[in-house]
């Protein structure tokens, strides 16, 4: 996660620090191996240039040697899947059917049977949402 936060502050040199500083927060640095964070994070342009980010990084390296603090970090979750709803077949015939991968199986899994398929799905836009019954 760390390499996006730094990639993405990275790819526009007018960002703001506070920007890069308030991404960075959000980020859960005390699961990383302290060499790294002290070797690699800390190293960081926007991180040596940052006074609100090096503390960041040093609360997250006091958090990884305390139990109690580290026990209220939730861990990395594995996604529930990649839903796929609908689409067409080799013989351009269209689906109705909606389907999960399972990553931790490695298949696909029907999620249910084409005749009692309802979707309603919600879009959330800026402005408002769409939805698809």
């Amino acid at each position: 996660m760390f390499e996006a936060v730094a990639a993405w502050v990275e790819s526009d040199p007018v960002r703001e620090l506070d920007d890069a500083c308030r991404v960075l927060m959000h980020t859960r640095l005390a699961l990383l191996d302290p060499p790294y964070l002290e070797n690699v994070v800390l190293q960081t342009d926007f991180v040596r240039n940052c006074l609100k980010c090096q503390n960041t990084v040093a609360t997250a390296l006091h958090t990884k040697n305390d139990n109690h603090a580290l026990a209220m970090i939730s861990n990395r979750a594995q996604p529930l899947g990649i839903f796929v709803l609908g689409g067409r077949d080799g013989s351009n015939c269209q689906l109705s059917s909606m389907e999960r991968y399972n990553f931790l199986k490695n298949q696909w899994v029907p999620m249910v049977s084409e005749e009692n398929l309802f979707l309603f799905l919600t879009i959330k836009l800026p402005g408002g949402a769409l939805s698809v019954h």
